[in-house]
């Protein structure tokens, strides 16, 4: 009986810490970049590596994510080895909360896993015409003779735009070089004037 409360006990601070820098997270980075860093950590067959983007509370979100992963296994194994009612419950309220979790997360990861804007989205306005702009490609939108060229090849220049950054596959390449290919599903932060000949 007392395993079972030192577990319980472990689990209940476990969700509360979780719980705590989710929302931590959505308050400095919103809830999109939240659910896309959560898809990253849980959902990537291959891992989650540590990158540029490596901040306090992508590495808590990684420590408690193992921490769970050891109080499942501590949980799983004290139930086979010692079997009781109050073990079932345990292990029976960590699976419900594991699915419901995943659940949510995964509903949500495909929420934002296609881009959502519009081809040209108006994120920032500015004086005399100028905006920041988050521009989605897409093989069907009118920019799809982006697709497949480099940066100096479009000579956005020319036509009052500067690409302040690209967003691929959750990769952020700010001031992107002359030589970057755009590729299919890419979303360009863009400064500058959109006119009808742009």
């Amino acid at each position: 009986m007392r395993g079972f409360f030192i577990l319980f006990l472990a689990v209940f601070l476990w969700s509360l810490a979780f719980f705590s820098l989710y929302c931590l997270q959505v308050r400095r980075a919103g809830l999109r970049e939240t659910v896309l860093l959560l898809n990253r950590l849980f959902l990537e067959k291959k891992g989650y590596c540590c990158g540029e983007e490596e901040n306090s509370v992508v590495f808590l979100f990684r420590l408690v994510s193992k921490m769970g992963g050891l109080l499942l296994t501590a949980c799983t194994l004290r139930f086979f080895l010692v079997p009781d009612y109050y073990g079932f419950l345990l292990l029976l309220f960590i699976a419900s909360g594991v699915s419901f979790g995943w659940l949510y997360l995964f509903r949500r990861a495909r929420a934002w896993a296609v881009p959502a804007p519009a081809a040209w989205e108006r994120i920032y306005s500015l004086p005399e015409g100028y905006a920041v702009f988050l521009v989605a490609l897409n093989k069907k939108e009118a920019e799809e003779d982006w697709i497949g060229a480099t940066l100096s090849q479009l000579d956005l220049r020319k036509k009052n735009l500067l690409v302040l950054a690209i967003l691929r596959s959750g990769r952020l390449i700010v001031f992107p070089k002359g030589q970057e290919v755009l590729s299919a599903g890419d979303r360009l932060l863009i400064f500058g004037r959109k006119n009808n000949n742009n």
